[in-house]
């Protein structure tokens, strides 16, 4: 199995309650299921706009795999904010207008600042490619999130001489849709696609047998409002495993696995108490229990 990027900056947690890490490796509460449908949804609009654009062509797409990788990336995010000033500070120099429109008068392709990033609360913000000395105001606002990590920097050049973008260089931090999908939407071709992006092996999805033993209904749980529990591995793909409730992490049953598209790692974890008790531990300390079967 290759080595990867682990995509979510996790060390398997509870949404709300469990613990992930940022861009540069610092403990963060893991995002929400809402959280992540959001950066999917965008990845989308962001994936469709250079691969769908006839002006744009891809030059080239590095590879982000480590944690290390990450962390050179969010440098460049960072510097690239600064350099939105540093650019524009000169171009007033070099304008003798004194009108101060120095974005009419050179012909510039320009946006304010604050579309081209835009924090949204302390670990969600939006900004546009890293590239900014001519800006497409035009392409979609890009979402990151700095608990999930872009698998890719892409590289797109606008070549269409009757573009008014024409000569524009884009280098941007993606996300692949379909590897930030949440699992359990994925369609079996999605998944397999995924996968081979991750160069991990395909799960078959498919029912499991069920097994008679005591445990509390699932749907007495949801009656109760409990806070759904989930578990994320080496990967970022994550799984909800059980639910909160007073303090106590009732499971999902194993007749109830392919109603919850549970994935194998899930499964797995559930199926094996030993390692299931030391990842609560690890993850939650005393402060609760696992319900028992």
């Amino acid at each position: 199995m290759k080595t990867i990027l682990v995509l979510l900056f996790t060390s398997l947690g509870l949404v709300g309650l469990g613990q992930c890490v940022d861009f540069m490796g610092t403990p963060a509460p893991c995002p929400t299921a809402s959280d992540s449908m959001e950066i999917y949804q965008n990845a989308l609009k962001v994936y469709q706009f250079y691969h769908h654009n006839k002006t744009y062509k891809t030059m080239r797409s590095t590879r982000i795999r480590t944690a290390d990788d990450v962390s050179k990336m969010y440098k460049r995010m960072l510097e690239s904010r600064k350099m939105y000033f540093t650019l524009r500070s000169d171009r007033r120099t070099q304008n003798r207008s004194g009108s101060g429109s120095f974005v009419q008068s050179i012909g510039y392709k320009d946006i304010p600042y604050e579309r081209y990033f835009n924090q949204i609360n302390a670990h969600r913000f939006r900004q546009r490619d890293l590239e900014n000395q001519i800006i497409n105001g035009e392409s979609p606002f890009t979402l990151y999130d700095d608990r999930v990590a872009p698998i890719v920097i892409n590289e797109y050049k606008c070549l269409d001489s009757s573009s008014r973008y024409f000569g524009d260089i884009v280098n941007i931090p993606m996300y692949i849709p379909v590897v930030v999908k949440p699992y359990s939407l994925l369609s079996d071709a999605e998944l397999s696609e995924r996968n081979e992006i991750l160069g991990i092996e395909t799960e078959i999805k498919q029912p499991v047998e069920v097994e008679n033993k005591s445990i509390t209904p699932m749907s007495a749980i949801q009656r109760n409002k409990g806070v759904p529990v989930y578990y994320y591995n080496a990967y970022g793909s994550g799984s909800i495993v059980g639910f909160l409730h007073n303090r106590t992490i009732h499971r999902i049953c194993r007749n109830e696995y392919h109603s919850f598209a549970m994935p194998r790692f899930a499964r797995e974890l559930l199926d094996n108490e030993e390692e299931l008790n030391r990842w609560v531990k690890s993850q939650f300390g005393g402060r609760y229990q696992l319900n028992q079967r």
